[in-house]
């Protein structure tokens, strides 16, 4: 693809897209005012907080558990030299090096969602481990468990998974599964 493509590509699919390219910019906006202004910051209507302690910002997720980033500051771009840009220090993903990282709304509602996926598994891994399944291993959004034949069906492992979470009411929760003596991907 070439850089004109490209960038016809990404307009097209922002033109496309345009809650997703809503809530970045809700998100980087309530980030950088948080920084700025030091004081809690709602995201709209997304149950997202942006707090800024002892500078680091802090983002709280629907869960309650919440993001670091250290150091976090809104300056002048290094890539954009006539936009400001949040940035914080971590660990860069090409170099492996701590180093100053700019970040936009795009990639906050990449970590919000990531992460809020995670939490998701976690409390069904928690409700699965209480229903007495036994976890083997998970993989992304997959558990895998050890079940004796016809102790438990694919069924109830699925209801479970599918059953509300109490910090995320109305979030449709589904799950399929497969019953197989050994690991394969479906």
């Amino acid at each position: 693809m070439t850089d004109e493509e490209m960038v016809e590509t990404i307009d097209n699919w922002r033109a496309a897209s345009p809650n997703i390219v809503a809530l970045w910019r809700t998100l980087e906006k309530a980030a950088a005012r948080c920084i700025v202004h030091r004081t809690p910051q709602r995201a709209g209507k997304t149950g997202i907080l942006f707090e800024y302690e002892n500078g680091t910002l802090w983002m709280t997720l629907p869960s309650r558990r919440r993001i670091a980033y250290f150091d976090a500051r809104y300056e002048t771009s290094k890539f954009h030299p006539d936009r400001r840009a949040i940035s914080y220090m971590g660990i860069e993903q090409k170099t492996k090096k701590w180093a100053r990282i700019e970040t936009y709304g795009g990639r906050l509602a990449e970590n919000m969602t990531q992460a809020t996926a995670r939490d998701c598994l976690r409390d069904v891994m928690l409700k699965l481990d209480a229903a007495g399944f036994d976890i083997r291993a998970h993989v992304h959004d997959e558990v895998l468990l050890s079940v004796p034949e016809g102790e438990h069906t694919v069924e109830e492992v699925c209801d479970i998974m599918g059953e509300e979470l109490p910090w995320a009411p109305g979030l449709p929760l589904h799950a399929e599964g497969y019953s197989c003596s050994y690991y394969k991907k479906d």
